[in-house]
């Protein structure tokens, strides 16, 4: 349930689109197919793909198009229906999807396939074990080592009888901060979890009681 939960939420995210306007100047002359920008020097076919902006400065109608190829500071496109003058205003805006940011923080990234590889990254379990530890004397330090790498655990005293939890030894037979107090029929569940190594402690006001552990790795 929650993996396709997950998947669907992400294959929304990455099929959204962003538009980005990414640079702006004025033409310094053109055609009905060119833009020319003499006062820039761009990456050969940077914007190749990319919709242009162009406010015609005789009239005030804007064009849009979308951008065949570049030079250094020529844009080329399929014809408009003016010719591109100097002074007429451009925006170069680009269509930015998740998908095709190949960068972050300047490290490249590889493709993910997100139907392969979100199953891989959702904390499954496979192997549950189930743990039964009799706390003999009342208010002694009891332990349990749970399974490397275990993704989820659920605890409980058998009986329901109150009990004190802590992830470190020391703390709950004389009970000393930082510790978790489990009530009269109360039981503590863990989730969405993958420490490498996990210990619990745990004591109890009366003696004789079961603690009952399921963990799942």
């Amino acid at each position: 349930m929650l993996e396709s939960v997950l998947k669907r939420v992400l294959e929304e995210v990455i099929s959204r689109v962003t538009e980005l306007s990414v640079a702006t100047g004025d033409a310094t002359g053109g055609s009905t197919t060119t833009l020319v920008d003499t006062s820039v020097v761009w990456e050969t076919d940077k914007w190749k793909d990319a919709v242009v902006e162009i406010t015609h400065a005789a009239d005030g109608k804007r064009y849009f198009v979308t951008i065949t190829s570049n030079t250094a500071d020529t844009l080329t496109f399929p014809a408009i229906a003016v010719t591109v003058a100097a002074g007429d205003h451009y925006e170069i805006r680009m269509t930015l999807r998740l998908a095709d940011i190949d960068k972050w923080g300047g490290t490249t990234q590889t493709g993910l396939d997100i139907g392969a590889e979100l199953p891989k990254k959702v904390n499954k379990a496979t192997t549950p074990v189930i743990y039964n530890k009799t706390m003999t004397l009342a208010d002694t330090e009891y332990s349990q080592a749970l399974p490397a790498n275990t993704k989820k655990y659920t605890i409980q005293t058998r009986d329901g009888t109150a009990f004190r939890l802590a992830f470190e030894t020391g703390k709950v037979a004389t009970p000393t901060e930082p510790y978790f107090s489990i009530g009269t029929d109360g039981f503590h569940h863990e989730d969405l979890i993958e420490p490498a190594s996990l210990t619990l402690y745990f004591a109890c006001d009366e003696a004789a009681k079961v603690v009952e552990i399921i963990a799942w790795s």
